[in-house]
């Protein structure tokens, strides 16, 4: 069986190897002590305080607005690029209980009924992180090396399985959902 390394344990990384495991061996190589790993690019990281809790306070006022997704602005000062948003777990998990979960990220006021709170790190794309994300597709199979991440599209973990997808496809591997077969057992 052919050998594939796959560097970095992040949704793009593990994605790839569990897409390649039925054709390839795989060798799984993080730097980090955790899966999950960061990729050190020229995107810069900000540190988002993310907190789930259940303090409806930060969803719009009106519940009929409710979305998966939700931003609220601070419009007192326009000035400044206070947003935050939430998302509602219920429903963009079909969580099914009378208690409702949401995580916000960098919210405007500290939120009540803390359940997790936690620091993490989102790309951001300046000018040349959009510049380097041009080129990415140019080294792409150079030596038999391909690259993926949530860097080649928005940022978001979307966009690292999409990634990890077309590297996959390009190493002549179908992804199950695909496929006409159906999902395979994992």
């Amino acid at each position: 069986m052919e050998k594939v390394a796959v560097i970095g344990s992040g949704i793009a990384g593990l994605g790839s190897a569990w897409l390649l495991r039925h054709q390839y061996e795989i060798h799984l190589f993080e730097s980090g002590s955790y899966y999950g790993g960061h990729s050190n690019t020229v995107f810069v990281d900000e540190g988002d305080r993310a907190f789930l809790h259940s303090d409806s306070q930060l969803m719009p006022c009106s519940r009929r607005v409710w979305s998966a997704w939700n931003y609220l602005a601070d419009t007192r000062n326009m000035m400044t690029d206070s947003v935050s948003v939430t998302y509602w777990m219920n429903l963009l998990q079909n969580i099914d209980t009378r208690q409702n979960y949401f995580v916000s990220l960098n919210p405007l006021q500290e939120p009540k009924n803390i359940h997790a709170s936690m620091t993490c790190d989102h790309p951001v794309f300046d000018r040349d992180a959009m510049a380097a994300q041009s080129r990415l597709a140019t080294i792409k199979g150079r030596q038999r090396t391909w690259f993926c991440g949530s860097y080649f599209g928005y940022g978001f973990h979307e966009d690292a399985l999409a990634s990890a997808v077309e590297v996959a496809s390009l190493l002549g591997v179908t992804a199950p959902w695909q496929s006409t077969h159906g999902i395979e057992a994992a």
